[in-house]
């Protein structure tokens, strides 16, 4: 096979030189890749070597290159002048965007705290209900509380009328049978629970103590009650898990 000829320096200084066109044009050379790889490393070496001797011919030529450029100086101080200007409008734009951040974090706290003073009124609302409802279960109803209520919802002309409205529903409720004790419970626990996620000195619960400890002692009174009529050992050890389950 013949010889192949040296590589030329002219194919690597083509502005769009692709490696791989390269080697797809090198076809019709009979060598192999090792060859080739063993020749482009001399050619680089080759050029590495021409080039230090060529810094080294003119070594005094490239030690003055830096003197003799002028006019320099002026486009430094330019670009000096435009960068603390670019500096300067970034501190003011990062004075902006911490104030702004400050200022969303506080707004986005006091969202948080609307919502959650939302979900305690809803939740002191829903405790509410319930514990009237579990009041008039049990037969505890203030009569003076329903006589105001009376009076305004119908106004102050008919205050005979009202009295009687209102003692009639007093009656009608204590008249009623009382729930089970189970029922009582279920009820109470879950008020309880209601409330037990709210600040204990919130004016609400502050203002509910009294109808709250009213409520509590009568359950602990029924259940002892219903104890002390039961002789079957199972229905007072069940009686005894509700009680149980109030004081927990």
């Amino acid at each position: 096979l013949p010889f192949p000829k040296p590589l030329s320096r002219a194919a690597f200084l083509t502005p769009d030189f692709d490696p791989a066109d390269f080697l797809a044009n090198l076809t019709s050379r009979f060598q192999t890749l090792d060859d080739l790889q063993a020749e482009l490393r001399q050619l680089s070496a080759t050029i590495q070597t021409e080039l230090v001797d060529l810094v080294n011919d003119h070594y005094e030529e490239f030690l003055g290159l830096g003197d003799s450029l002028s006019g320099g100086e002026e486009k430094v101080e330019e670009v000096r002048v435009g960068l603390m200007g670019v500096e300067r409008e970034l501190g003011v734009l990062k004075e902006r965007v911490v104030g702004e951040r400050k200022r969303m974090a506080e707004v986005m706290q006091l969202k948080r705290d609307v919502i959650r003073e939302a979900n305690v009124g809803r939740r002191l609302l829903d405790a509410e209900r319930r514990l009237g409802e579990l009041e008039l279960g049990m037969g505890i109803v203030n009569v003076d509380k329903l006589r105001e209520e009376e009076r305004r919802a119908s106004g102050t002309g008919g205050g005979r009328a009202n009295k009687k409205s209102a003692a009639n529903v007093v009656g009608e409720e204590d008249d009623r049978p009382p729930r089970p004790l189970a029922r009582r419970v279920e009820q109470w626990l879950c008020i309880k629970h209601l409330l037990g996620n709210c600040d204990p000195h919130h004016p609400f619960l502050v203002a509910e103590q009294p109808r709250l400890k009213r409520v509590n002692d009568t359950i602990l009174r029924d259940i002892d009650t219903e104890m002390r009529s039961r002789s079957n050992a199972k229905e007072r050890q069940r009686l005894q898990g509700l009680r149980r389950e109030m004081e927990a």
